[in-house]
Order: structure tokens, then C-alpha cells, then sequence
């Protein structure tokens, strides 16, 4: 018998499709029906979602970020939420924006919170 592991990606679309009534897939890639390219999507959309919360496995805490020599912060791309201590931003146009100062300017290095996003392959199974 062998060793039960996570869900791949592939084992999810196959749920999805069945789920519909098609036939299960050996494969993601090369060229694939509308139906395995819809529940690929919909599994990427409800990953996003449910990482996009903030979990333990994909959260990290006290991260420097260090402005570059325009004072600009661009959080990491893999970022999908960023939450500078003790200052009120959002990520527009890709770089930390103040909200109090109403600009992407800093002075100093700070400290975040940041939600990653991760792979499927790399989540937990509850997840």
C-alpha cells in the first residue's frame, strides 16, 4: 500500500471535473478542453481567495522592507497583502502607498506583516 500524500493540482482539477460529470485528465499541460482550462482557473481563483485571508503556513511577520533610492517600497511579488506597522498603506502601482501622508515616499526601512501566496503544490493539505 502505498503512502497517502497531498493533493496535487492535477488530482484537484480531476475533482472539479468530475464533479461535472467529465472524464478525469492524465495532465495540465499542452493543449486542454474548455472544461479542464475553466476548472483550472476556478481552483486558482478560490486558492487566491482562501490564501488571501492569512494563514499560519503562509504569513510572515516583522519583515524589513527598505526603501530603494527613489524611497520607494515595492512589495515582494508574491505578496497579496502587505501591513506596514504602525502606518496606514496599500500597495498602488505596485509600491507601498501612505495614507496618511497621502504618497509612496519613506524615509526609513519599516516593518510588515506579509501574506504570501504560495503555490497549490506547496499549501497544506487543509487548505
Amino acid at each position: 500500500m502505498t503512502k497517502p500524500a497531498a493533493m496535487t493540482e492535477l488530482e484537484a482539477v480531476n475533482v472539479l471535473l468530475t464533479t461535472i460529470g467529465e472524464a478525469p485528465v492524465n495532465s495540465l499541460s499542452g493543449k486542454q478542453t474548455t472544461d479542464v482550462a475553466i476548472a483550472q482557473q476556478v481552483l486558482n481563483e478560490v486558492n487566491r481567495e482562501v490564501q488571501s485571508r492569512g494563514w499560519h503556513f503562509n504569513t510572515e511577520y516583522n519583515v524589513e522592507l527598505i526603501p530603494d533610492t527613489s524611497k520607494h517600497i515595492e512589495p515582494p511579488i508574491d505578496a497579496v497583502r502587505v501591513d506596514v506597522e504602525n502606518i496606514d498603506t496599500v500597495i498602488r502601482n505596485n509600491k507601498l502607498f501612505r495614507l496618511d501622508t497621502r504618497k509612496n515616499v519613506f524615509e526609513d526601512k519599516v516593518k510588515a506583516q506579509i501574506i504570501y501566496l504560495q503555490d497549490f503544490e506547496f499549501i497544506p493539505e487543509p487548505a
